[in-house]
Order: C-alpha cells, then structure tokens, then sequence
C-alpha cells in the first residue's frame, strides 16, 4: 500500500519524519535502515547528526539509532529514500541504489519497491510531500487514520492540489506546484475541482521547465476564478498518458 502525504496541515513541516512515523514507531523501531540519495536541513542549529552523514552515498543504521536521531533533533529532510528491512540491510551496487530526485517512477508505478525485500519504503521528496510504501496494508491504514490528509496513491489521474498561483502577462494563469515527473502533455485535458468540489474543465495551455513543472491555463481565467486548495486531475480520458 502506498500512501501520499502532501498538502498537510497536521505536521509544522513537509518530511518531518518525527512526527509521519508515529503511525508506526514500534514497527520503525524494530527495522534496520538503508538510507539513501540523502539531503537535509538542520533546523535547530545542534551541530552535526548522529549518524546521519550529509556526504554519504549510503548510509546504514539501525531503527534504535534513527528513531534516536530523529526524535532529539528537528530535521527537515529535502531529498532521501529511507527503506527498511526486517533482517540484515542488503549489499547493493550503485547502479541498484533507491533514489528520489529525478525518479519517474515513483509517480508513475508508485507501488513498486526500488528494493523488493524492503517491508517500509519512506520517500522525501524536495521537501514537498513523503511517499510511504508499506508491505503490511494495515499499518497503512493505521496512518490514513492518523493522517486525514494523506491519501492512497495510485497510478490515478490526480496530479496536484493548488497552492499557489501566479498571472502571466500575455500567456495565461500559472498553476503551482506542478506535475513533477509525470508524464503529461500540453494540450492534454484537465479538471479543476474547487474546495466547494464545483468543476471547471479546461486544458494544459503550457508547462513552465523550472521547479515542479507548473501548468498554464487559458489567459481567459482570473486568480480568484482558480482558489488556493483546487485539486487538479487529468481528464478521465487521457489518464492513460500518466
């Protein structure tokens, strides 16, 4: 089961591991770490990490350590795979090594293990959202529970919810954050759905190449037609392109 948390209100900060793990902190506990494509920031301002290497290509810890870790300090994780292992954490070549930035899959074939003996997958995901991929389906849906605003993430035609929105002269509306690696096109039908769930179906006018790949819509559209919470999904007809 994997589960996408992102667009919260229930934890100061995106990828704030102390508190996403509290769902399941015995079962945390008991795993043994490989951590990996990791990058970080130290909010408290305690001096280095136990552990928690910032030059590392790999790192490997026990659930003891890191729950340690990141229960004492106050740690905004912006990139990392943290994949844990009931038994001995695997010897794996680079080429094998789970990574986050600039991985399609995990929006594409999101309930692939980029290592299939892992029984916890946690993605931190440019400090954005946390991906949670859990062999055991109850304890995700112990965290859905806990997590109201987290939701069951499948191959669906969901792209993103609004959270802020810009006007481009001459161009049109720009939505933010964005489609990140998914693989749709201009031109490719869309629905906004807003907070009071009233529709506007329109189309992707272009696709901004910076950041999380904002979308434009039509010129014909104002900043209060689109507010802050629209969910934006692909157009059930095209949900074959994701």
């Amino acid at each position: 089961m994997t589960i996408l948390l992102e667009n919260t209100k229930q934890i100061d900060f995106f990828t704030d591991l102390s508190k996403v793990i509290v769902p399941f902190v015995d079962y945390f506990r008991k795993l043994n770490w490989l951590i990996t494509d990791l990058e970080y920031i130290v909010l408290d301002k305690l001096g280095e990490l136990d552990g928690l290497n910032y030059n590392d290509k790999t790192i490997t810890i026990s659930g003891e350590q890191l729950l340690k870790t990141i229960q004492s300090r106050q740690i905004q994780f912006v990139w990392g795979v943290f994949s844990g292992f009931s038994g001995e954490v695997p010897q794996l070549p680079d080429s094998r090594l789970p990574y986050a930035d600039g991985n399609r899959e995990l929006w594409t074939n999101p309930d692939k293990f980029q290592v299939t003996t892992t029984e916890i997958e946690i993605v931190c995901w440019d400090s954005s959202a946390t991906i949670i991929k859990f062999k055991d389906l109850q304890l995700g849906q112990t965290f859905i529970k806990l997590f109201p605003d987290s939701r069951e993430f499948k191959n669906d035609p969901f792209l993103f919810i609004v959270d802020q929105l810009f006007m481009i002269a001459g161009q049109g509306l720009l939505l933010i954050p964005g489609l990140r690696d998914k693989n749709i096109q201009v031109g490719s039908k869309i629905v906004l759905i807003k907070p009071d769930k009233t529709k506007i179906e329109t189309k992707i006018k272009g696709i901004s190449s910076v950041g999380e790949r904002g979308i434009l819509i039509g010129d014909n559209f104002k900043k209060e037609d689109i507010p802050i919470g629209t969910e934006v999904w692909l157009n059930d007809k095209e949900k074959n392109v994701c």
